[in-house]
């Protein structure tokens, strides 16, 4: 009786081994599944402010403006891109393949002026704060090293 038990053990668990052919392989190590992590932001000032995001009953429930983090993701099928909360868990989403690109989105997109004309032209940087350290971290931030740096250089006094 035993050895019968064994036998239909072995059997049980070599029936479900498959040879796959080569692309199967390929496809089943590429595929590391549906959603992309694209990166973690801080959560800027007007991510508190969206409209009707923060209808949570329970009082203990984290708001919006408990999340410090945005975490971004995009959908590999259907090209979504979510950014969530990571304190409530609220997302909001986009996805620009529901519609075609109009004819001027289509490349090559018209310029008003080209990379060579510029040459004279002063460089324009566009900087996105809410990306960086928080104002209010960045404050304490720069008290705490001018503090230090107050501390431990020469007095003068020897």
């Amino acid at each position: 009786m035993r050895l019968l038990i064994v036998a239909v053990a072995i059997a049980a668990g070599l029936g479900g081994c498959v040879k796959k052919s080569a692309s199967e392989a390929a496809d089943e190590a590429s595929n590391h599944g549906r959603y992309v992590g694209i990166g973690t932001y801080y959560a800027g000032r007007l991510w508190q402010k969206m409209v009707g995001a923060d209808n949570v009953k329970d009082a203990a429930a984290a708001k919006l403006v408990d999340d410090d983090q945005i975490i971004v993701v995009v959908d590999s099928r259907t090209g979504e891109v979510r950014q969530c909360g990571n304190m409530t868990g609220y997302c909001t989403g986009l996805n620009p393949w529901l519609k075609p690109l109009s004819a001027a989105q289509a490349a090559p997109v018209k310029l008003t002026v080209h990379e060579d004309q510029l040459t004279n032209e002063p460089i324009k940087v566009q900087t996105h704060t809410s990306l960086s350290v928080p104002h209010d971290r960045a404050a304490s931030k720069a008290d705490t090293s001018d503090n230090a740096a107050s501390s431990s250089a020469p007095s003068g006094r020897d």
